[in-house]
């Protein structure tokens, strides 16, 4: 298991051994998130391993559930991924959000996670966890490292939109949804809430076509066609070609 009190090598530089790992030259780009994001956590040299990648949920030796499980089974419960400050300490939760992003950088739900409990803090990391914590510590970091860890994961970049709509950065939440489609991402879940944060940009052309893909998949929320009708703009929602799948995104992540 990889509890904080097992023993593992000496500690070393999360972002050090992932630029070894992917074995490219370094960018301007990246340079500048390596500055930025310089002191977080490497979770005790553990990692960092790709959460999509099917190898890591599979029982192994030394994983008799999984890598995935045995980090989420100690770091990220279901009542921790659910924000149950009634049962953790929001600081706790912080620091566990932060562990699993240290060892798996893509793993979707805990990106969500983290997401939701800065906003619930007005922006800042969660109180308690270091007052003087400087930007570096905060979700966009770790977005910004799940990004440079596997560029091309199209989930990652979903999430990151509904990250920057919940923010009110409708342009910058727009652009990581055109990311995340170039790269193939097409489920209803997408093309919602795509449409959620076209119509909050009134770019209602757009929200319509998504809106229609959405809904003429059979996803079930009502929330964009209310929002479409709100601002003039009556869908007409087609028959659904087959009942709604089960969201490939993270748990609730719609914007809104």
């Amino acid at each position: 298991m990889l509890p904080a009190r097992c023993t593992h090598r000496p500690l070393v530089r999360w972002l050090s051994t992932l630029l070894l790992l992917i074995a490219v030259p370094m960018t301007a780009a990246q340079a500048q998130i390596e500055m930025d994001c310089a002191g977080l956590d490497s979770s005790g040299g553990v990692g960092p391993w790709d959460y999509s990648d099917p190898a890591n949920h599979r029982p192994s030796g030394d994983a008799p559930k999984g890598r995935a499980k045995l980090v989420e089974n100690v770091h990220f419960k279901p009542a921790m991924r659910d924000l149950n400050t009634k049962k953790y300490s929001p600081a706790r939760l912080s620091g566990e959000f932060r562990y699993t992003l240290g060892i798996f950088p893509n793993h979707y739900v805990a990106l969500n996670s983290l997401s939701k409990l800065e906003k619930h803090y007005g922006g800042r990391p969660a109180e308690g966890y270091k007052e003087s914590a400087p930007l570096k510590l905060f979700a966009d970091c770790y977005f910004q490292r799940a990004m440079l860890f596997k560029p091309d994961d199209a989930r990652v970049h979903v999430v990151h939109g509904i990250h920057l709509h919940d923010r009110g950065r409708f342009s910058e939440a727009i652009k990581a949804y055109e990311t995340a489609e170039s790269l193939g991402e097409a489920s209803i879940m997408f093309a919602y809430n795509f449409g959620l944060v076209l119509a909050d940009a009134k770019q209602y052309d757009r929200a319509l076509e998504y809106a229609q893909r959405a809904y003429g998949g059979g996803y079930p929320l009502p929330g964009l066609a209310r929002k479409l009708e709100a601002a003039g703009h009556r869908i007409a929602v087609p028959a659904p070609a087959r009942a709604a799948p089960t969201p490939a995104a993270p748990d609730d992540a719609d914007a809104q």
